[in-house]
């Protein structure tokens, strides 16, 4: 895949990476990616145990080596600002208390080396802050001075003392301090301005260490080509950096940078790896951002830092992020929120990149110049039959493109795999005329292939991958050969997380929040175009992208907590790339792929993880039924049945009754399974089994990938319902305790029933799906809640009538039950924009039996914008300004009150149901267990009504101790109460 790549277009470059992945560099740390630290300024508190908690993410982004800039404590004496400067040292075997403790350190360290990340300390060897103990405590020969005996500095380091190699006790107590942090566990240092320490003490300290120690990673800040002789791993190229500020402001050419790889060539050891950068600590406190001395060149200074010959690329704090901000040196100045864009994705394109290709990282690799002008400044690197090829224009527009070996192959899917799977894997490889490649796999024990099958399309190959009891996580390599010419595609299998098999999933216990995820929070702007879709965003229109991505959810996490909600279902993130209408991400192009507008893959991946930190749990939104007509597949599809093709147009009948109906006509069946559902939606054909194979292994993919906690399936019955059945069944052999519920939106009890594990289903379909959707329930909530009469079978008396016909269902309290959703009427507009009747769906929700789903916003009675406009209008943003206005404010205040009382509520999680038939627009009910009750009293009159308590004589054995108003706290005296209209009262017993 040739990608040629401007800023925003990043997302689709990094979703083969998994957690566990362990030092991807192997031994030589100099072939791998440097992260430069600074402790004080990367997080708010500025502290290791702040910082820790970001390694997660920096190992993601592909970081190998995270070099610590100074944590000793700094000098008093001479400081400069109000912190001093990292590098005035004034102990050399302590720690910064502005950092943490000693403690905090080994903890910091523990942590990186858990994630595979070696760590590397900043060490000043040259000098010590004026009032270091060695300065008053030590020979004065320790230290350079004067001809009146005062310790001198340099430059216009006035906060330092100049140290004096020529004292071989200073020396020796250099090197023991090293040490003291070698014993610690670091696995190296980068030495500050080496090329001014002595040679002599390199050559004797770097060979003795690792005699000692083992392997060391040596970084020296300093161009001559000494330091590598005296044993340093990687020296600065400073040299480069300075050429390539200049070129990106027009004052250097192509010319330039061609002589300066000759010069590398002829000046450096040929093992030698160089330290390429845009940024680092100096450049940006005292020169300016990578964008202020680069503009929109930094892309491609970037990619040159990331792929010339000896290369070791280093990322500064921040640009993973995109920082814009000057460091302050000598004060407080953090970043002012740290949270992963398309930078990230940028950076770790690159390190993913330079991970899959030896050919980039090695020092032995071949490299081929093959244009050096401004218009086109190309090469290639070699090693063996692995290579790439790098194209980039040194003047605006600054474009570059980068071509790999694997890039014979366009895709392979699923993009990685984890051993320890109970689930088959079938690999699907696409590429052009890839069918007359002959495919063999090397590289990890234990996984072979197993047998290959050709598609009726020459572009396909489905691959089964054979995996002993025995095999080990790693790098496999698919080899394909023909005619002499070879080319390998690495592929990852990972380690699964502990007890991902065994991992818990949504249940009555939970409350789930929909989220629409382009309608909810725009939470980076910079993603709401990408080159790499076609629809732009347009905030206006009702049935345009108005800007919400993933990054906007992540910041409503705690919103949604604080609400009582414990679980987000969101609607698909899923790359849909219809030229129009594709807010809603349910006519997906690509099943492996997050949309760019919403974010990443990794992206998603954060956002669950920082939600399970909240409690929230995440249910991915999946379509199996059918895909979109830009999906990636349909220019050339596998096998023409890959989906229902008809000689026009077909739309499906949208009887699914069909399913289940003993007298349907089979034209009418096969129009219901094989119909469209809409011009855009291709219909997917699950009785192929290499599709249906595809789709068992897409979603256990997502669930192991991102650590999801159950799906819900866009509309069920629609799908082939046997070949369902046995997707169902597959997933939940993986996770036994996963939840999946289904949408089927029939009021017809039966035909809902039908859909659900265990019916006892006249014809013996059983469709191994746990849970499914109560529409029955919505419809009757919403054709009630306005009747202001009483009535033989009108009002509230239809919940009650739709609560009475559960025996229909296997499993009542495994149902979603709801008021309204993204493809319904907004209840707010439901309840005509009545605060007193939302206050009664909200009670009705927190108390029915089933498990709730609330529509965003519903819990401040968002209404649509415009409800001529359908789907379009209803869709709209929360509004964050929500506090501001007291309606919205009241009715969030109810909200999240019997919510989070829900919580806590063993009754309705798990309690039996009593209700109580009423015929005056009131219903009653009950949930209980042997030790609490809930008592719920609906009045859905415009006017008063006594509470009867007496009719409810046979519930009082199951009522225990005094009884208190969930919304209000006070004490619950039924005798002589009257309930006022349009109200509703949740009494909890314990």
């Amino acid at each position: 895949m040739k990608r040629l790549i401007i800023f925003l277009c990043l997302a689709a470059f990094a979703i083969s990476c998994g957690r566990n992945t362990g030092t991807s560099v192997g031994n030589d740390a100099s072939e791998g990616v440097v992260y430069e630290l600074n402790t004080r300024q990367l997080t708010p508190e500025g502290t290791f145990d702040a910082a820790r908690e970001i390694l997660p993410t920096l190992k993601e982004a592909g970081v190998d080596i995270v070099w610590l800039m100074p944590v000793y404590p700094i000098g008093e004496k001479g400081r400069k600002g109000t912190l001093g400067s990292y590098y005035a040292i004034k102990d050399y075997c302590n720690i910064n208390p502005e950092f943490g403790t000693l403690e905090d350190f080994d903890e910091f360290v523990a942590a990186a080396h858990g994630l595979g990340m070696k760590v590397i300390l900043d060490w000043v060897a040259n000098h010590t802050s004026p009032d270091h103990p060695w300065v008053e405590g030590k020979p004065a020969d320790w230290y350079v001075r004067d001809e009146n005996g005062n310790t001198i500095v340099e430059y216009d380091w006035t906060d330092i003392a100049k140290l004096n190699y020529a004292n071989s006790d200073m020396r020796r107590e250099m090197q023991n301090s090293m040490r003291f942090w070698l014993d610690r566990g670091v696995d190296g240092f980068r030495c500050d301005m080496a090329y001014i320490v002595p040679e002599d003490f390199w050559a004797e300290t770097i060979p003795a260490l690792r005699n000692e120690y083992g392997e060391l990673y040596f970084l020296a800040e300093g161009e001559t080509p000494w330091l590598h002789e005296v044993g340093f791993n990687t020296t600065y190229s400073w040299k480069l950096h300075h050429l390539l500020n200049d070129i990106a402001q027009g004052r250097a050419c192509a010319d330039s940078l061609a002589a300066y790889l000759e010069w590398n060539t002829n000046e450096y050891p040929a093992d030698a790896h160089r330290l390429c950068f845009t940024s680092n600590h100096d450049e940006n406190s005292w020169a300016g951002t990578e964008f202020e001395r680069m503009g929109d060149a930094w892309q491609v200074m970037s990619v040159l830092c990331w792929t010339l010959p000896q290369s070791q690329p280093l990322m500064y704090t921040g640009q993973e992020i995109g920082n814009t901000k000057r460091f302050e040196f000598f004060e407080k100045d953090a970043l002012e929120a740290y949270k992963t864009n398309s930078f990230t994705e940028f950076y770790r394109y690159l390190n993913y990149l330079r991970r899959d290709h030896p050919s980039l990282r090695s020092t032995e690799s071949g490299f081929e110049l093959l244009s050096a002008t401004d218009e086109e400044f190309s090469y290639r690197r070699t090693l063996g039959d692995d290579w790439v090829k790098v194209s980039v224009s040194l003047k605006a527009p600054w474009n570059w493109n980068i071509v790999t070996s694997s890039d014979l192959v366009s895709r392979v899917e699923p993009p990685l795999w984890w051993v320890g799977m109970k689930t088959p894997l079938q690999l699907l490889v696409q590429g052009k005329d890839i069918s007359t490649w002959d495919l063999s796999l090397e590289g990890c024990k234990g996984i072979s292939i197993k047998e290959i099958h050709k598609a009726e399309s020459p572009n396909y190959l489905f691959v089964d991958i054979a995996f002993a009891p025995d095999a080990a996580a790693g790098t496999v390599n698919l080899r394909f050969s023909r005619e002499g010419e070879t080319f390998t595609v690495p592929y990852r299998i990972l380690e699964r997380e502990e007890n991902s098999a065994q991992r818990k999933s949504f249940t009555t216990a939970d409350a789930i929040y929909l989220v629409m995820p382009d309608r909810f929070v725009n939470g980076d702007p910079s993603n709401d175009n990408s080159c790499l879709t076609t629809e732009k965003a347009d905030y206006q229109a009702f049935f345009g992208r108005h800007g919400g991505d993933i990054q906007g959810i992540e910041d409503q996490l705690d919103y949604i907590a604080g609400l009582g909600m414990t679980a987000i279902w969101n609607t698909p993130l899923l790359e849909d790339n219809e030229p129009q209408s594709s807010y809603h991400g349910y006519a997906c192009s690509d099943y492996y792929r997050i949309d760019p507008r919403f974010g990443s893959n990794w992206k998603y991946r954060e956002m669950v993880s920082k939600a399970h930190e909240r409690g929230l749990k995440i249910i991915m939104d999946i379509v199996t039924n059918h895909c979109g007509t830009h999906h990636w597949w349909m220019e050339d599809l596998p096998f023409a049945d890959w989906i229902h093709q008809w000689p026009e147009y077909t739309h499906s009948n949208c009887a699914f009754s069909a399913q289940n109906d003993p007298y349907c006509a089979e034209i009418d069946r096969e129009n219901m399974l094989g119909g469209w559902f809409d011009t855009s939606m291709p219909d997917m054909n699950l009785d192929n089994p290499y599709l249906l194979q595809y789709f068992k292994q897409w979603a256990v993919w997502w669930i192991e990938w991102a650590g999801l906690d159950g799906l819900r399936v866009d509309t069920y019955p629609y799908n082939e319902k046997y070949p369902m059945a046995e997707w169902n069944k597959s997933v939940l052999e993986e996770y036994p305790d996963l939840n999946i519920v289904g949408e089927v939106w029939s009021n017809n009890v039966p035909q809902v029933a039908y859909w659900q594990k265990d019916n006892p289903n006249k014809d013996g379909f059983n469709s191994n799906l746990p849970s499914i959707m109560d529409f029955c329930l919505m419809s009757a909530i919403a054709s009630s809640i306005n009747s202001d009469y009483e009535s033989w079978d009108e009002g509230i008396t239809k919940v009650y009538d739709c609560i009475a016909n559960d025996l229909y269902f296997t499993n009542v309290q495994n149902m979603m039950i709801f008021p309204g959703n993204h493809d319904t009427a907004r209840i707010g507009d439901v309840c005509q924009k009545d605060p007193a009747k939302m206050k009664i769906v909200y009670s009705l929700m927190a108390t029915l039996r089933g498990f709730p789903q609330i529509f965003a916003g519903d819990e401040l009675m968002v209404t649509s914008r415009d409800l001529s406009q359908g789907h379009g209008g209803l869709r709209v943003e929360l509004p964050l300004d929500w506090a501001d206005d007291p309606v919205s404010k009241d009715l969030h205040d109810c909200f999240s009150t019997l919510f989070q009382w829900r919580k806590t509520s063993d009754a309705v999680h798990n309690g039996a149901t009593k209700h109580f038939i009423s015929r005056d627009n009131t219903y009653a009910y009950f949930r209980y267990t042997d030790s609490e009750a809930v008592f719920v009293y609906v009045n859905n009159n415009p006017s008063e009504r006594a509470l009867p308590w007496d009719s409810y004589a046979e519930m009082m054995p199951h009522i225990k101790g005094q009884g208190h108003n969930v919304l209000t706290g006070e004490e619950f005296i039924p005798d002589g109460m009257t309930v006022p209209g349009k109200t509703s009262i949740v009494i909890e017993f314990k």
